[in-house]
């Protein structure tokens, strides 16, 4: 792990950047809700963290009350517990104090991901309340994680791989290193996100790392503009690539394209939250109709066709919009 962090300038950095963008927002309301929090601040990494985190304290709570009385196991239950918990996911109402929390936690675990995403995944792994990890925690967390996901992806690889259900702490160490070992790509360019937080409160690399780091940092975007000028791959995907693409899957990349027979019983509750407040502005209805007619049509061509025309604002590059054609791609492979 990389001890060249300053990790007090960091949490330091986090209280500020969260003080800063909770002041703005609350200067003119006295709840933050649903619909918001994906769009308060534009770094979308720290908005799903706060999600994540939001659900994962939520889970916690919610264990906590269960009654010895029921059998929560049940299939009926468990259908229920859903259906109850994706409309509770539409009526978040957040205070300050609370919010301010959840950002200040999420704002770090951003900052880690980019600057040290090993120590990211280490911590948390490690920090995970039982001694085994299953692996549909990872492929839970994976969701949340759009920056250097690639590492977490080679762990989910190298499991299935091995044909395990779950891992031991003991084996944080060895998986992290192999997934490094097997990656091709390069960690993301952190001087797009420098700028992105400093539109909030200043920041730079001098304060995460010292001097000497901080120069080769900034050298490492140049070596991989080089890597990918060799093997030609600098084209962001357009919505007909995401389409037309055909690539050689991972075992990880087949279970997660995978047919699936109904897009709305196969979203993940922050699948859900993110798309009807990022991609239908909070209308839970706009949604509703956009995947019934979705599951109406015979193919995906057609699918991608009519949210071309429909959705000509949605910005074809994100990872939302990604996301969800990935959806319709299984949903009629």
């Amino acid at each position: 792990m990389d001890s060249s962090i300053r990790r007090d300038v960091m949490k330091d950095y986090s209280k500020r950047f969260a003080n800063k963008v909770a002041d703005d927002f609350f200067a003119d309301h006295e709840k933050i809700a649903s619909k918001d929090v994906m769009n308060v601040q534009e770094i979308k990494q720290v908005n799903l963290f706060v999600v994540k985190n939001l659900y994962d304290q939520w889970q916690r709570e919610s264990d906590e009350l269960r009654s010895p009385f029921f059998d929560y196991s049940s299939p009926e239950i468990k259908e229920a517990m859903q259906v109850f918990m994706n409309k509770l996911s539409h009526h978040i109402s957040l205070n300050r104090k609370t919010y301010g929390e959840l950002l200040e936690k999420s704002t770090e675990e951003t900052l880690l991901l980019i600057f040290t995403p090993y120590d990211f995944y280490f911590r948390l792994l490690s920090e995970y309340d039982k001694d085994e990890i299953p692996v549909s925690y990872l492929s839970y967390v994976l969701k949340y994680v759009k920056i250097n996901p690639h590492i977490l992806r080679n762990i989910l690889e190298i499991i299935a791989e091995r044909n395990l259900e779950k891992i031991e702490k003991g084996q944080i160490n060895e998986l992290l290193d192999k997934s490094l070992e097997r990656t091709a790509e390069s960690p993301e360019d952190v001087e797009q996100y420098i700028e992105k937080f400093s539109g909030y409160v200043s920041l730079s690399l001098e304060e995460i790392y010292g001097e000497d780091k901080k120069k080769e940092i900034r050298k490492a975007p140049d070596q991989a503009e080089e890597k990918k000028k060799e093997k030609n791959t600098g084209h962001k995907p357009t919505l007909n690539d995401l389409l037309q693409k055909d690539e050689v899957p991972t075992l990880a990349d087949i279970h997660r394209r995978a047919k699936i027979e109904d897009i709305k019983k196969s979203l993940s509750i922050n699948q859900r939250f993110m798309f009807v407040n990022t991609l239908f502005n909070g209308s839970e209805e706009a949604f509703e109709r956009t995947v019934e007619h979705i599951e109406s049509v015979s193919n995906s061509e057609e699918a991608i066709s009519f949210l071309t025309h429909k959705f000509t604002n949605w910005d074809h590059d994100s990872e939302e919009v990604s996301e969800f054609i990935q959806l319709i791609r299984r949903r009629h492979s």
